[in-house]
């Protein structure tokens, strides 16, 4: 199968820009060639969590600087996910219900839902997961009717062992880039002990962690429950390189001492075993933020992608490939934490008001994303 080559640097900013589904403006040497490409970026594992496909598209270049400062995501695209006895799954926009809390003209507390649809996130439904042993390529068609298709993938069976996952308090070095100082913020240090297989294999580690937030205002006097993901951050593993059977304290995810420890913390580690390609493209992306901890820096090469354009030469930039999953959660209350004492809130001060910027020292669900709801899990 032809595959084309794409724009790493291009490929990084926006792969960031859909994991953290945040807008910023950057600056770096545009290519006026790389104009309204299709970027992908998903996978299928046989875990519970649902399949994440990300569509966008490269922005118009004014000079340095992308117009609009953000990737355009792609709307309305027909997405499936296609195994190779021919059955389709129908991937659909995420819809987020959310609680808005406010004040009607009489002054009383009021709440209504409101449904959000996060613009280019394809979800698929519940229940949907990978099998392993069968394999899995994805099909795109968009709504001026191109179509896209990736390489088909086959899900490997699960390999090595978490033995594991823990965390140890200490200092970590911490590089301050717009003020160029180094500090050494004390706090937990999470790592895992893995048994790796013999033979070649390939890993992604990532994490997800979840807190507790109780605002010192919130008429509902109720928590909620925050997450935080990794940013900028690649972990992987090719078993070959590490040549050993087992791998002990190998790092994960650092967290400063702060509110976040103050009622109950949990981080779950989610450890992928993955193909030879996806492995690949995930390592010329770590080399590009590893290199300056920046997407800006020199490209030293660039990678291969596995998404082509039906009937057509356009260049698609993006990965879409299978993962196994195994995953390892620990919970951590504030007494685990040798001489933690809660931070609170100190910045819900005398000035806070309902409808400023510190207006979630009154609602905990404004708050990072914070939500009332108890995920499944939590005790």
């Amino acid at each position: 199968m032809n595959k084309k080559r794409i724009s790493l640097k291009i490929l990084l900013y926006l792969l960031i820009i859909s994991s953290t589904s945040c807008i910023e403006k950057f600056d770096f040497n545009g290519d006026k060639t790389k104009e309204n490409l299709l970027v992908v970026d998903g996978f299928i594992s046989n875990g519970t969590e649902p399949s994440v496909v990300y569509l966008s598209r490269t922005s118009e270049f004014v000079g340095l600087t992308i117009e609009g400062g953000y990737a355009l995501p792609e709307r309305n695209a027909i997405v499936k996910i296609i195994d190779d006895d021919g059955n389709e799954e129908l991937l659909h926009e995420e819809i987020e219900l959310k609680i808005i809390h406010t004040k009607n003209e009489d002054n009383d507390s009021i709440s209504f839902p409101v449904s959000i649809i996060r613009e280019g996130k394809y979800v698929s439904n519940a229940g949907f997961r990978g099998q392993i042993g069968k394999t899995y390529h994805l099909y795109v068609k968009t709504l001026n009717s191109d179509e896209y298709i990736s390489t088909p993938e086959k899900m490997l069976a699960p390999k090595g062992e978490i033995d594991s996952f823990y965390f140890n308090l200490g200092s970590q070095e911490k590089f301050d880039p717009e003020t160029g100082k180094i500090t050494y913020p004390y706090g937990l240090k999470f790592y895992t002990d893995l048994t790796l297989p013999v033979e070649n294999t390939y890993y992604i580690l990532e994490w997800l962690a979840t807190y507790k937030v109780k605002m010192p205002f919130d008429t509902n006097d109720s928590v909620c429950y925050a997450n935080q993901y990794p940013v900028n951050q690649i972990n992987i593993i090719n078993s070959k390189e590490e040549n050993v059977t087992t791998l002990p304290a190998h790092h994960i995810a650092f967290f400063p001492l702060s509110n976040k420890f103050d009622i109950g913390f949990s981080i779950i580690l989610k450890q992928y075993s993955v193909s030879k390609d996806a492995f690949e493209f995930k390592q010329l992306l770590k080399n590009q933020l590893d290199s300056k901890g920046t997407i800006f820096d020199p490209i030293p090469s660039k990678i291969t992608g596995n998404v082509k354009k039906l009937n057509g030469e356009e260049e698609v930039l993006g990965h879409f490939g299978t993962r196994t999953l195994q995953e390892r959660r620990i919970f951590i209350l504030p007494k685990m934490i040798d001489g933690f004492e809660p931070r609170g809130y100190s910045v819900c001060g005398g000035g806070a008001t309902p409808e400023g910027s510190l207006a979630f020292c009154f609602d905990c669900t404004k708050w990072r994303g914070g939500t009332r709801k108890k995920p499944d899990y939590w005790d």
